[in-house]
């Protein structure tokens, strides 16, 4: 017999990004009109300036091994630090 669900325990995951990077990565990954966010529109959506939004994608590329901004955005994914319905709404989805 199968122990209870109790004593079934769930992988947890230790996030790689902080939750300023996330925030970064999800904005880049934004497409209003078909055309990708500058910094400058990143940093002015979450009210930092562009020196640290350029500091926070360098971070998050480094750390997620990525060559570019797009390149982050799909290994964060892939490694569970963004999930897809971040990204998209329901009717989208």
């Amino acid at each position: 017999m199968f122990g209870s669900c109790e004593s079934v325990k769930m992988a947890t995951h230790n996030p790689i990004l902080t939750k300023e990077e996330r925030d970064i990565l999800l904005l880049v990954a934004v497409h209003p009109g078909l055309k990708h966010l500058t910094n400058s529109e990143i940093g002015q959506r979450l009210d930092i300036p562009v020196s640290k939004v350029k500091t926070l994608m360098f971070q998050a590329c480094q750390k997620l091994n990525a060559d570019n901004r797009n390149e982050a955005v799909f290994l964060a994914m892939k490694m569970g630090e963004i999930m897809l319905d971040e990204l998209l709404s329901l009717e989208e989805l």
